[in-house]
């Protein structure tokens, strides 16, 4: 799939949307125990090279996030898999983190955090790689964003 976002593209409300992800907003990835985490750190497998390519990273915006929303994700992704997803955390971190994140040699953006409001979730916002690059590229840009997913949370100390 061809490469489909731009600088422009974090500008844009859609549907549903309570608005464009500012800098300042909190930040949510949910994460699985041992699927995403091993020895409570957060591994590769917790940003797949797909997700930031073409797909999108799927986040929650905190200010906006429901809690019954995230509880019946979790719930459905852990039956799917429950030898992969034993336990669930959320990695909180900060929007301007993601974007302040630039190629040394060009000082070019690595990533766009764009909202992706949907219908059943309006706090839903995605993460995708700025430019088209590799994947040699990419596992290098996924190192980078793994720093920003090591602090995590439980659901009810982040909603409580």
């Amino acid at each position: 799939m061809a490469h489909q976002y731009t600088l422009n593209c974090e500008k844009i409300k859609h549907n549903f949307s309570p608005g464009v992800v500012e800098d300042e907003e909190q930040l949510l990835r949910l994460l699985y125990v041992p699927e995403h985490v091993v020895n409570d750190v957060v591994i590769e497998t917790a940003i797949p090279l797909d997700d930031l390519k073409s797909r999108g990273l799927s986040l929650d915006r905190m200010t906006f996030a429901k809690k019954e929303i995230i509880q019946e994700r979790m719930d459905k992704q852990m039956i799917k898999d429950p030898v992969k997803r034993q336990e669930a955390s959320l990695a909180k971190f900060c929007c301007s983190d993601i974007r302040s994140i630039v190629d040394p040699d060009t000082g070019d953006r690595k990533n766009l955090v764009i909202d992706d409001a949907m219908e059943a979730n309006i706090a839903h916002a995605s993460i995708f790689s700025h430019k088209e690059m590799g994947k040699g590229a990419l596992r290098k840009q996924r190192t980078v964003l793994l720093e920003y997913l090591q602090d995590r949370y439980c659901l009810d100390a982040l909603f409580d």
